[in-house]
């Protein structure tokens, strides 16, 4: 029996369980696996409903026979997609399907041996520090479940980690308002003008800008409310909220920003069929891609 429990403005959940050792063990949850508080009792009943059913279907894969990495791979999948937002689903799996599933996929699981491992870092060393180190852990993501779940034999313990080179981090180049101005005077689209100026004078990510509509913006305090994002998911992109804390923010509106925004108004509002809730910079009803 799950007992919900509000603290503060935050909602938490405790139960108890029969982990895979066949143990009952207590369980409290406060936080989903994006680490984001439970806002709203729903929000903890949904996460306790994921958490049993995620032991469940983990009981349910003890008793099959896997043999394979790829077989392996689509029932830890499944498993992650349950505790993490879709669009960060979305960008592990693509790292799964550029790097890992083309040398592991036909593996015999037993046949995984530290030798084949290291082969396949050794194709890796091409990438920077932080980025060969993530793909390591999410493939070891993998054996890790299949150790925990199926007592499969996990040989990314005897594999080195890569080694921190002394590669220098990029730097970020910042255009100056005299550079960006020469930009600026190429640009004749007006929504284009518009979108640019957006970006550079509002500091806000491409995403925000991208899920902006008319009814977010405030002429007459010239401000803009920023509380949303368009993320990728496995249907193309949609609108999320804009940080994991759902925070909204209103940021002030120049004036070279806001004769602009003006006049795409202007030009959109032609259509009889314009209304607050069109994308700003977007054909109608629908968002700007990120083309």
């Amino acid at each position: 029996m799950a007992s919900y429990e509000r603290r503060g403005k935050y909602w938490s959940v405790r139960f108890r369980y029969i982990d895979e050792r066949g143990l009952e063990v207590n369980k409290r949850l406060s936080k989903d696996e994006s680490e984001n508080n439970f806002a709203t009792k729903k929000e903890a009943e949904q996460a306790y409903i994921q958490f049993i059913s995620a032991i469940k279907q983990n009981k349910k894969l003890a008793t099959q026979k896997i043999t394979k990495f790829i077989d392996l791979f689509n029932e830890y999948i499944e498993y992650r997609k349950t505790r993490v937002k879709e669009s960060t689903y979305f960008n592990v799996l693509y790292i799964y399907k550029e790097h890992i599933l083309p040398y592991f996929s036909n593996y015999k699981l037993s046949d995984i041996t530290a030798q084949v491992i290291n082969k396949w870092q050794q194709g890796l060393e091409k990438y920077s520090y932080k980025y060969k180190t993530k793909i390591r852990n999410y493939c070891k993501l993998v054996l890790d479940y299949g150790e925990k779940y199926y007592h499969i034999p996990n040989n990314f313990k005897f594999c080195d980690n890569f080694t921190k080179s002394n590669e220098s981090s990029k730097e970020m180049h910042i255009w100056t308002p005299a550079q960006f101005e020469v930009f600026d005077n190429q640009i004749t689209d007006l929504q284009d003008k518009t979108m640019f100026n957006f970006l550079y004078l509002m500091g806000t990510r491409k995403g925000e800008m991208g899920a902006l509509r008319w009814s977010d913006v405030d002429f007459g305090n010239k401000t803009c409310t920023i509380s949303k994002s368009l993320t990728r998911g496995e249907g193309g992109l949609k609108l999320g909220a804009t940080t994991k804390n759902q925070k909204r923010r209103v940021v002030v509106i120049p004036t070279k920003l806001l004769k602009l925004l003006v006049e795409l108004k202007k030009h959109q509002s032609r259509d009889e069929v314009f209304s607050e809730e069109w994308f700003v910079f977007g054909s109608k009803n629908n968002h700007l891609t990120y083309t």
